[in-house]
């Protein structure tokens, strides 16, 4: 990559600030997250992360500021299965000390929703590119639009 941008013969300095970590997030939160989250949490709305992915997961959200607002994280490489295991939806359901049918799973992959709401529970993809998930799933394009269908209210 470095001889694409002409550098032949980089220097020991480059090449350690390179491999240096990032020095701020590598994610960002999407401007409606906080809202939404207080908006949850103050109506009593228990949450809790189910991902496929790392077990690194919990200290990034405490690095956004966010990992407060879930009673727990179910993490696949923790777990040792992926989505749409029912082992994964189950954990997150039970660190919540809830049934599937109380429960709302929410996730951008709708065969992920499907495979929840087959389980019994609740299901809703998120769509920030617009238009129905799929017709069988319902949808949303911005977390805005959850806590009505959470709380009932509007």
């Amino acid at each position: 990559m470095l001889r694409v941008l002409g550098i032949d013969e980089p220097s020991r300095a480059l090449l350690q600030e390179l491999e240096a970590p990032a020095a701020g997030p590598v994610v960002e939160l999407f401007p409606e997250v906080r809202r939404v989250l207080d908006r949850l949490r103050a109506s009593g709305v228990g949450m809790t992360v189910v991902s496929d992915t790392w077990a690194g997961l919990e200290d990034l959200l405490r690095g956004l500021e966010i990992e407060h607002y879930f009673a727990g994280f179910v993490i696949s490489e923790v777990l040792g299965c992926n989505k749409p295991d029912p082992r994964m939806y189950a954990a997150g359901s039970d660190l919540l000390g809830l049934g599937p049918g109380d429960c709302l799973f929410i996730d951008d992959d709708p065969q992920l929703v499907l495979a929840a709401i087959q389980l019994g529970y609740q299901g809703v993809a998120l769509t920030r590119g617009g238009g129905p998930a799929r017709a069988s799933v319902p949808s949303i394009t911005s977390l805005d639009e959850l806590p009505p269908i959470v709380t009932g209210t509007k």
